[in-house]
């Protein structure tokens, strides 16, 4: 018999999304109850690397209604925020909305829900924002390489998936 003590590290989810720079990013967080009897306490947003919070949604003892938005200023400053949906009074899916994307949006993206009985959940998004540019007609598009130079790839090349 093995018993681990500390944290167990559970594989997280990787969704992908695309936008092109001067959009909006709308990051998908499952936010579903594990039970009913369970309740949404807090929904953290990372930019991976980054252990500290880019953004908060606080529905500590209040309704999810009434919960309390905090965005990292030097991030989003006003760019930024959540929605969710309801299926009566039981959500199911919450998402980060990122207005006006730059190229330094691009990255990892964890949504961490913490509930009140209920072990958290994370979920992890790629975003990869581009900019389309005209080249003798071909469309090519942009992309960061290595966080500083960028390079143009053909628009047709795809996205490798990151593991």
């Amino acid at each position: 018999m093995h018993l681990a003590i500390g944290f167990r590290k559970t594989p997280v989810s990787l969704g992908e999304l695309e936008v092109t720079e001067g959009g909006s990013a709308i990051l998908p967080c499952d936010m579903s109850l594990p039970s009913l009897d369970d309740a949404i306490y807090l929904v953290v947003w990372f930019l991976e690397p980054n252990k500290k919070p880019i953004y908060t949604f606080d529905a500590r003892g209040k309704p999810l209604s009434m919960g309390r938005r905090w965005s990292e200023v030097v991030s989003f400053g006003l760019r930024a925020d959540f929605r969710f949906a309801l299926h009566g009074q039981i959500p199911s899916k919450g998402h980060l909305i990122i207005n006006g994307t730059t190229l330094s949006d691009e990255g990892i993206y964890r949504c961490r829900v913490d509930f009140k009985n209920s072990p958290a959940r994370h979920f992890r998004v790629q975003l990869n924002v581009t900019d389309y540019i005209q080249d003798n007609g071909d469309k090519h598009r942009s992309v960061i390489d290595e966080g500083i130079q960028r390079r143009r790839e053909p628009f047709y090349r795809a996205i490798a998936n990151i593991k």
